[in-house]
């Protein structure tokens, strides 16, 4: 799967949202693809990658070879997150799997990391087919029914935290609509 994520999700726009030399904290990892594709660009100086999923991080750590600046770890949904100096905060198609009721307070717990940036992209709920078209995608391939929030809100929440929007596009791909905030601590 991680082969045809590039094909649906718009890396090459968010690449260059993450400045050079960066230490980046990705929540919602997965099995690292984000930290991968960075660290090969050798856009990052290093990175933590954080996810709910034991075995995709597992999958991570096996894939990681000799990239000793990425680390990644299994965080519970109540645990601490980690704390390691990071410049830039990166939430990719994270935020449609956490529940409507915690959206704010996820947001708000990613921006009191001492980072510089916060840089989130999901799916864009105005485009309603394309969204009912992710939310197929995420029915079949992860079980789970998205919960999908709008980009004004997160805009909102982002600013209540000391953060500035930088920049708010949709991008689409295929039948994926997709919207990227960036934010710099203001």
């Amino acid at each position: 799967m991680m082969a045809w994520r590039p094909r649906i999700c718009p890396f090459h726009r968010l690449v260059e949202h993450v400045r050079q030399g960066s230490r980046v904290l990705d929540i919602g990892c997965g099995n690292g693809l984000w930290l991968f594709l960075l660290a090969e660009l050798k856009r990052i100086s290093g990175g933590v990658g954080m996810d709910i999923s034991p075995q995709r991080i597992q999958t991570a750590e096996q894939l990681r070879g000799t990239r000793n600046s990425l680390r990644f770890c299994a965080v519970n949904p109540d645990d601490p997150w980690p704390t390691d100096p990071v410049d830039c905060v990166t939430m990719i198609d994270v935020i449609h799997h956490v529940p409507p009721q915690r959206h704010r307070a996820f947001v708000q717990a990613a921006a009191k990391n001492a980072a510089s940036r916060i840089l989130i992209k999901d799916i864009d709920p105005s485009a309603k087919f394309k969204s009912g078209a992710n939310t197929l995608h995420d029915l079949v391939l992860s079980r789970q029914r998205p919960r999908y929030c709008r980009p004004d809100d997160l805009c909102t929440w982002l600013g209540e935290s000391g953060f500035k929007v930088r920049l708010r596009q949709r991008c689409d791909m295929l039948w994926y609509s997709h919207f990227l905030i960036v934010a710099d601590r203001i």
